[in-house]
């Protein structure tokens, strides 16, 4: 009897131990992650090659689930930057936010996956961009970008 007092003795200050270490480690994970130097994610993960402070970056398309023509399933994410002081221009591509998803999901029904990855990713961001560009008014967009171009074989 004695003998098993003491292992769960040992077991549950081992156990408090292991606590502990784990709620400082995260304590000072955190305090680190506060007094590093702060970084937007925007900043972190854009491959923009623009002056951040003039233009915002268009995300509201969100994910787009499409098929190639030989229907392989497509998920595809773009987005672009535009003039923040161009507030006209957002109205519009708010607007018409669901008519350009739908002009990204009709793409690539268009086209094989062989055929898509022949033409190269640079060619769909181009064609995608004119089609687009044909779908507004009030001004264009430059660039535009793919935050996620996942093929489901």
């Amino acid at each position: 009897m004695k003998n098993n007092f003491s292992i769960n003795k040992f077991l549950s200050r081992l156990i408090f131990v292991i606590c502990l270490i784990i709620i400082l480690g995260t304590f000072f994970a955190l305090v680190k992650n506060l007094f590093s130097s702060e970084k937007s994610s925007t900043e972190q993960n854009s491959p923009l090659p623009i002056e951040l402070d003039s233009f915002e970056i268009y995300k509201k398309l969100g994910k787009i689930r499409t098929a190639s023509k030989d229907g392989i399933p497509i998920v595809i994410s773009v987005y672009f930057p535009f003039e923040k002081a161009d507030t006209e221009f957002y109205e519009e591509i708010s607007v018409k936010n669901e008519s350009i998803k739908s002009v990204i999901s009709s793409y690539f029904p268009e086209y094989s996956l062989e055929e898509l990855k022949r033409n190269g990713e640079n060619v769909v961001k181009a064609d995608l961009l004119k089609n687009i560009n044909e779908k507004l008014v009030l001004n264009k967009i430059d660039e535009i970008y793919f935050e996620e171009y996942v093929f489901f074989n």
